[in-house]
């Protein structure tokens, strides 16, 4: 019988195998090579690229029980579909007090809740004390619908699941987000038929990206980056896969990077601007390009934006200007609000705040102390679990937080030094180094690391440390039993991946800039 374990442990030797074919192709760069030697590489290369492909829809063994994630959608759907009526603050409010007009009143008290208005747990019967909270903002039909659609999805879940969604972290998309997935989620009442067709939603975006990325840097880089997105275990299809609408924000992230490779910065920066306001983490790209920009006036003595930070710039801009009014507009119905902005960002500091183990990061590493792995502090916890273990975790970085800041100054220096040479899009790229150096992301946002494997051509080496991490990122649950640790340790292995290849790239870009003045000599 296959299990997860089974699959891992192929992703981990399929990362390895790919390592030394990708080592074997930045060797070759420097040094004679026979061409059967390069025909073989490259089927090599093709081979484990296709596997690793595979590899992130688990070889077609995908939640090894069905393709629909099940705990990921209920958020999503029901908190696109009825935003309106539940903001940012009353999914798991509704879905408690819908579920005890069923008949379930007393399972409802019984269980742990997440209030969401705070994002601290809470009993059931606290809940169920404050309904009209809830309930006066549907209308009749709107609250039938909403009921129904949280019946077929209690009763197509286990008991235990339907409780563990319910202190999850709730629904946390963005107004521009909730403004497609809305509509989508409207168009029909929750069913295996339907979800399944919205889960389907997210391979054709994936295949666009793909196809993308083949278009504008051929078989060989697809392959590099395809190695990292399909082996890496943070990333891997338990957490996203066959869920509502997660790769969008991917797509367009990775989409920038093209369209500035085939000399688009216009719809380089629309693209980006999009993702980040899908995600907005990837806005942190930006600064890659900026920091070149800053770097040629530098040397230039002058202040001059190239016509490729005016285009991305203006792109940016164009995605602000258009996007964030139609999400108001559309999300308020007819009526132009801007106060879901306001809620929006009220709920992901509150989020940012929450207990989370599975986020990775230079933070995470730093906030780090032994005293307070889960392991230490399971046995303080009372009522919130994983409360404890968070406000060490806090107390801890707030006492390192100065080594946390240098440490970010030195690396975006170290950042600018390596992106002053590099073309437009190759700074893009670099640029996302800032992303997990300069905050923490919850596990499965590092798929944007295949971004990496698109500087194979005048980087070798990168992709080969890159895909050196994901076969790391797999040893690492093997060593550590408990999510925590295992996600600090890949933290750490993350982290030294983000200097090195931003070191690489600094000697790389600067030797090709000092060979080619000697060939002008």
């Amino acid at each position: 019988m296959v299990t997860p374990w089974h699959i891992a442990a192929l992703k981990g030797l399929l990362a390895v195998l790919g390592t030394l074919v990708l080592a074997w192709e930045a060797w070759s760069r420097t040094h004679r090579d026979l061409p059967r030697a390069r025909l073989w590489r490259r089927r090599a290369l093709e081979a484990l690229g296709m596997l690793a492909f595979l590899g992130w829809w688990n070889f077609g063994y995908f939640h090894f029980s069905a393709y629909v994630q099940l705990h990921e959608f209920p958020h999503y759907f029901l908190g696109a579909k009825y935003h309106r009526e539940l903001g940012y603050t009353r999914l798991y409010h509704c879905t408690s007090v819908a579920d005890a007009e069923q008949g379930l009143a007393a399972d409802v008290s019984a269980r742990w809740v997440r209030d969401l208005t705070t994002n601290k747990l809470t009993t059931g019967a606290d809940l169920l004390s404050r309904a009209s909270e809830c309930t006066t903002h549907f209308t009749p039909e709107r609250w039938r619908a909403f009921s129904e659609d949280v019946r077929w999805f209690r009763t197509n879940v286990s008991t235990e699941k339907w409780k563990g969604i319910h202190v999850d972290h709730g629904y946390n998309a963005t107004p521009v987000w909730t403004m497609t997935g809305r509509v989508l989620a409207n168009l029909a009442p929750a069913s295996r038929p339907f979800l399944l067709l919205l889960a389907l939603i997210d391979p054709v975006l994936l295949g666009l990206m793909w196809w993308l990325v083949w278009r504008t840097f051929g078989w060989a880089t697809l392959c590099a980056a395809l190695l990292w997105w399909g082996t890496d275990f943070p990333g891997r299809f338990q957490w996203v896969g066959g869920a509502f609408l997660r790769a969008d924000w991917l797509l367009a992230m990775v989409a920038s990077v093209c369209l500035m490779k085939r000399g688009r910065p216009l719809l380089s920066g629309f693209a980006l601007g999009y993702s980040a306001l899908l995600r907005v983490f990837p806005a942190i790209m930006a600064v890659g390009l900026g920091l070149r920009e800053v770097g040629t006036w530098w040397s230039e003595r002058r202040i001059r934006l190239s016509r490729e930070a005016i285009g991305f710039c203006a792109g940016l801009a164009l995605s602000v200007v258009t996007l964030v009014p139609a999400a108001s507009l559309l999300n308020a119905g007819q009526v132009f609000d801007v106060s879901d902005w306001a809620s929006f960002y009220e709920n992901s500091r509150k989020y940012v705040g929450t207990a989370a183990m599975n986020v990775m990061g230079l933070k995470t590493v730093v906030a780090f102390d032994p005293a307070s792995r889960s392991t230490v502090v399971g046995d303080t916890w009372l009522d919130s679990p994983w409360d404890t273990w968070k406000e060490a975790r806090s107390l801890t970085f707030e006492e390192r937080k100065g080594v946390f800041w240098a440490a970010v100054g030195l690396f975006t220096g170290v950042l600018a030094l390596a992106v002053f040479r590099a073309e437009p899009w190759l700074a893009l790229c670099l640029g996302a180094g800032l992303i997990p150096m300069s905050g923490e992301l919850a596990c499965y946002y590092y798929a944007f690391l295949l971004i990496y494997g698109l500087a194979l051509s005048p980087l070798p080496w990168v992709p080969v440390l890159l895909v050196a991490l994901s076969a790391v990122t797999n040893v690492a649950p093997v060593v550590w039993k408990q999510t925590d640790d295992q996600f600090t340790a890949i933290s750490a292995a993350l982290v030294a991946f983000v200097v090195a290849a931003t070191a690489v790239a600094w000697r790389g870009l600067s030797q090709r800039v000092r060979h080619a003045r000697a060939d002008v000599g």
